[in-house]
């Protein structure tokens, strides 16, 4: 796997594509409070996110503490990395 790491416009459009709301997403936006992202609408978030990045984000604990974009973010390029080391 070569692709580059996940940045803030996969979140947004994975964002926008849940949601159907089109926005500038910042680092330290939390999906909650600033993004009005639900229980539902996190679930499909981070179906897309899987899907777009191969890597299982609903089933690692990890998840419970991403709480903004950025913590997103580093969980899923920890998790692309381990993945392309292993390959």
């Amino acid at each position: 796997m070569t692709e580059s790491r996940a940045d803030l416009r996969d979140i947004a459009k994975a964002y926008t594509e849940v949601t159907r709301i089109a926005r500038d997403l910042r680092p330290d936006d939390s999906f909650v409070k600033d993004l009005g992202v639900d229980s539902v609408a996190a679930i499909e978030l981070m179906g897309v996110l899987e899907d777009r990045f191969g890597v299982s984000l609903i089933d690692n604990p990890r998840i419970f503490t991403a709480d903004t974009v950025q913590q997103l973010l580093d969980l899923i390029n920890d998790l692309r990395s381990a993945v392309q080391h292993d390959e």
